[in-house]
C-alpha cells in the first residue's frame, strides 16, 4: 500500500503480482497484470472515468451529466449508446447503438410506473402506499398481482392469463421471514432450516391434479452440513452425494450415488489442477500467470489454448499423446493436430471468425449493438438475422414488430403459446407445462417424452415412450445434480 492506504500491488497465491497506480487525486489510472499487460484509465475534473484503454484493441469513452450520471458510452468503432434522466436523476431513456430506445415513466413518488420498449409496447407497474410493487402488466396482456402481508413479505402471486385464466401461488413464512411453504394447483413445497438458517430439507407433495395431469411424484431433498457450515451431503431421489473439502471449502472428493469417487486437486486459492474418477485421471490442467487454462488433457488428447492481449481466446490445438511437447504460449502448427481452431475478434470484443481445421471457417456479423446479424461458412448457408426495435428476432427484414414479445416463429418453425406465455407448439411438437412453469411432456410424431423434477425444481428424470406401443418406456434417463450443476446422467435403453 502507499502512504494514502491505497493498494499498489497484489501478489497472489503463486507469487504473481498485479500493480496499481493512482493519480494525485487517488483515482486508479493504471493496472498492470502479471504478464505486464496494462489497462489505462483517465478521468475528468470530477473524478469520473473518461477513457479506458485495454492492452489490445478495446477503448471505451464515457461522458457524464452535471449530476455525475453517465450520459454516453462510445466504443473505439465510433458506436455510441446514451442515457437520459429526469430532473430528479431517474433514468428516463436508454438509446442503444442502433437507436433502439427504452423509456421509463415514474409516479410522483419516483416509482417506476411504466417501461416502454423500442416497439412502443409497455410494461406497467403498480405500487401500494408503502411503495411496494403489487401489480405488473406485460405487453402480451398477462398480469401478475403480488399480495404482501403487513411486514412486507410476499404471501401470494396471482397470475391472470391472456384468456382470463387464473393461477395462484401462496407462500407461508415464519416469524423470521423464512419461506416455509409454497402451494399452487399442481403441488406443495415445504422448507426446513437448522439453527444457522441453512436449509436442511425441501419436500414436494404433488396435488391430485399434478399427479394425473403431469405425472408429478412426491420428493424430498435433504442437506447436511459440518460445523463450519459447509455442505457435506445431499440426499435426493436419485441417491446421495457426499463431499469432502479442503480448508478453503473446495470439494476435494465427491462420492456419487453409485459409490464412485470424483476427486479434485487444487492449487492456491482454488484453481483446479486435476480431476479423477476412482483414481483414474480424467483431466489435468496447466494455467498461465493469470490462472487461465492453457492446457487440458482428456484421455489421449491434450488441448492447448492461447489468448490475445484483451484476454480473449485466440487459438486452440488438440494433440494426441506422444506428440512433441508444447512450450507455454507456443501455438503448435495445424499439421499433426487432431483438432485446431483459431478465433478472430472484432473491435467490440465479438467473435468475427472461427477457423476450424475440420469444419472450415465460420464468419459472424453483428449490428452496432452486438446483435448477431449474419452467419456464413463452409458447412452453413448464408444465414441472416433481423430484429425489431425491442430486439425480437424476425423472419425477414419486412416483418412487423412483435408487440407481444411472443415470437410467432423463426425460419420454418411456427410457434404457439398458451395464455401463460409458455411455448405449446413448434413444428410437429406439442409441449405441456405444469403450474410451476416446468416442461412435463413433449409429443413429437409417434414419440412421447415425459419429464420429472425434484423438490428443488431440477430435472431428475426423462422417459421416452412410443405413443402406440403401450406404456413401456423406450429409454429412461436419470439426472444427478451437484447443487444446481448437472453432474451425472444414467441412461437405460429398453429392448
Amino acid at each position: 500500500f502507499d502512504s494514502r492506504g491505497q493498494m499498489t500491488r497484489y501478489t497472489d497465491c503463486s507469487g504473481r503480482s498485479t500493480g496499481y497506480d493512482h493519480d494525485e487525486d487517488g483515482n486508479l489510472t493504471r493496472v498492470t497484470d502479471a504478464e505486464g499487460k496494462v489497462v489505462r484509465i483517465s478521468y475528468n475534473r470530477l473524478g469520473l472515468p473518461e477513457t479506458v484503454n485495454s492492452p489490445g484493441k478495446q477503448q471505451d469513452r464515457y461522458t457524464w451529466n452535471a449530476l455525475g450520471l453517465m450520459s454516453s458510452h462510445r466504443r473505439i468503432t465510433g458506436s455510441v449508446e446514451s442515457w437520459r434522466y429526469t430532473p430528479r436523476g431517474l433514468l428516463a431513456a436508454h438509446t442503444d447503438e442502433e437507436k433502439r430506445e427504452t423509456r421509463w415513466q415514474y409516479t410522483p413518488e419516483g416509482r417506476v410506473a411504466a417501461l416502454t420498449n423500442g416497439n412502443g409496447a409497455q410494461y406497467r407497474f403498480s405500487h401500494d402506499a408503502d411503495g411496494r410493487l403489487v401489480r405488473e402488466v406485460r405487453p402480451d396482456g398477462l398480469s401478475r398481482t403480488f399480495i404482501l402481508d403487513d411486514s412486507g413479505y410476499l404471501t401470494a402471486i396471482q397470475t391472470t392469463g391472456t384468456q382470463g385464466g387464473v393461477r395462484r401461488e401462496t407462500q407461508q413464512r415464519d416469524a423470521l421471514g423464512r419461506l416455509l411453504r409454497t402451494e399452487n394447483e399442481h403441488g406443495q413445497r415445504t422448507f426446513s432450516y437448522n439453527r444457522l438458517d441453512q436449509i436442511t430439507a425441501v419436500t414436494l407433495t404433488p396435488t391430485e391434479a399434478g399427479q394425473q395431469q403431469h405425472r408429478m411424484q412426491a420428493d424430498t431433498v435433504r442437506f447436511e452440513y459440518d460445523r463450519s457450515g459447509w455442505l457435506t451431503a445431499e440426499h435426493a431421489g436419485n441417491g446421495s452425494i457426499c463431499y469432502q473439502r479442503d480448508a478453503l471449502g473446495n470439494p476435494t472428493d465427491i462420492t456419487l450415488p453409485d459409490g464412485q469417487h470424483l476427486t479434485h486437486l487444487y492449487y492456491g486459492s482454488g484453481h483446479l489442477l486435476q480431476t479423477a474418477l476412482d483414481g483414474l485421471t480424467v483431466s489435468e490442467y496447466e494455467r498461465d500467470s493469470l490462472h487461465r487454462q492453457i492446457m487440458r488433457t482428456q484421455g489421449q488428447l491434450a488441448t492447448y489454448s492461447g489468448y490475445d492481449d484483451d484476454g480473449l481466446l485466440s487459438w486452440q490445438r488438440s494433440l494426441a499423446s506422444g506428440s512433441a511437447p508444447v512450450l507455454p504460449g507456443q501455438r503448435p502448427a495445424r499439421q499433426g493436430c487432431v483438432t485446431s481452431r483459431d478465433y478472430y475478434w472484432n473491435n467490440h470484443g465479438e467473435v468475427g471468425t472461427i477457423d476450424d481445421g475440420l469444419r472450415g471457417s465460420v464468419v459472424y456479423s453483428y449490428d452496432r449493438s452486438g446483435y448477431l446479424t449474419g452467419r456464413s461458412g463452409q458447412m452453413y448457408d448464408h444465414d441472416r438475422y433481423y430484429y425489431d426495435k425491442a430486439g425480437n428476432l424476425l423472419d425477414n427484414e419486412g416483418q412487423g414488430a412483435v408487440m407481444s414479445n411472443r415470437l410467432p416463429g423463426c425460419g420454418r418453425d411456427r410457434y404457439g403459446y398458451n395464455e401463460w406465455g409458455e411455448l405449446t407448439t413448434r413444428r410437429d411438437q406439442q409441449l405441456e407445462w405444469n403450474a410451476q412453469g416446468q416442461l412435463t411432456r413433449v409429443i413429437s410424431g409417434n414419440t412421447e417424452t415425459h419429464y420429472g423434477y425434484d423438490a428443488l425444481g431440477r430435472r431428475t428424470r426423462k422417459a421416452t415412450y412410443g405413443r402406440h406401443t403401450g406404456h413401456t418406456a423406450r429409454s429412461r434417463t436419470d439426472f444427478v445434480w451437484e447443487g444446481f450443476r448437472l453432474l451425472q446422467e444414467n441412461v437405460q435403453q429398453q429392448g
